[in-house]
């Protein structure tokens, strides 16, 4: 089981994901983002790279067959990502007419994927795809796969807004991983991240350290424990309006204390910095 999301940003895609694979009563770690680009060919010295990555949930080694081979069908085409979105529907059909008819019904692997294409030149690119069996369809804002989707959603409806930019929205969604990695049984282990941006750079943060994790985690329960009094006190006009004042004035006191005594958020912050700006592909473990 995991969880994983795509999100549509203003200046590229990004996906996300935790790492726990579960087998029974045994669990395991194990990346879930695949990034794939073309070696050198004639199509690609003409065009510039085509890149991809992909996210997946399910079946673990369905997943691993469904991207090598989709992959392989597409990496050194020259059609359209229009055209390639086609092709590798029909692909993803065919190899589902392949697999499934081996098992038993109810025993039929699973695999749901995020897809992110990028193929320079093209007005709309990268493109982010979700893919649900065999069937594939294009995600215009944000897309979540796996067990824990329901809390996900709920969480990215409330924190995420189109267009977000990268930089908030890789904050929103270790937000939202962490929620559903504490929340939802089958989900846990690290935080993963990725992102194409819209000139072709390509980002990965394959493992988030427990340090920052944990001091995110203490951003954000403080932020939600905060955040809920002033729920309830907010609408309570029999609440004096300095008293009402007096909670706002703490809430951003405890907010400004955070951001200053956790040396973590200086090091998050400065890697986020200098993903915007460092070598591609650069794999920047935080």
């Amino acid at each position: 089981m995991t969880i994983a999301a795509g999100f549509c940003c203003g200046d590229g895609v990004l996906l996300c994901s935790d790492s726990q694979e579960s087998y029974g009563d045994f669990k395991r770690h194990q990346a879930k983002i695949a990034v794939r680009q073309t070696t050198y060919s004639p199509i690609s010295a003409k065009q510039g790279p085509f890149k991809a990555m992909f996210a997946g949930a399910g079946d673990g080694t369905f997943i691993d067959i469904l991207v090598e081979k989709m992959w392989d069908t597409i990496k050194f085409r020259d059609e359209s990502t229009d055209d390639l979105i086609e092709v590798l529907e029909n692909r993803a059909i065919a190899l589902h007419q392949k697999y499934w008819p081996v098992y038993p019904e109810k025993e039929r692997p699973s695999a749901h994927l995020l897809i992110c294409l990028y193929r320079r030149g093209e007005e709309r690119t990268p493109r982010l795809l979700k893919m649900e069996g065999p069937l594939l369809l294009e995600v215009a804002e944000y897309e979540c796969i796996g067990y824990g989707v329901p809390l996900a959603k709920y969480i990215c409806d409330r924190i995420w807004e189109t267009p977000m930019s990268l930089r908030p929205s890789i904050l929103a969604c270790l937000y939202m991983l962490e929620q559903v990695k504490s929340h939802v049984e089958y989900c846990g282990g690290h935080s993963s991240i990725a992102y194409i941006t819209n000139d072709g750079s390509v980002r990965v943060m394959s493992k988030i350290t427990p340090s920052v994790m944990d001091a995110l985690s203490t951003v954000f329960r403080v932020l939600d424990e905060s955040m809920a009094q002033l729920l309830t006190t907010a609408p309570n006009l029999d609440i004096p309006e300095d008293k009402f004042k007096e909670r706002l004035t703490k809430f951003t006191q405890s907010m400004i204390f955070l951001r200053k005594e956790l040396p973590s958020l200086e090091i998050l912050n400065r890697v986020l910095k200098e993903l915007e700006t460092g070598w591609e592909y650069g794999d920047m473990p935080f």
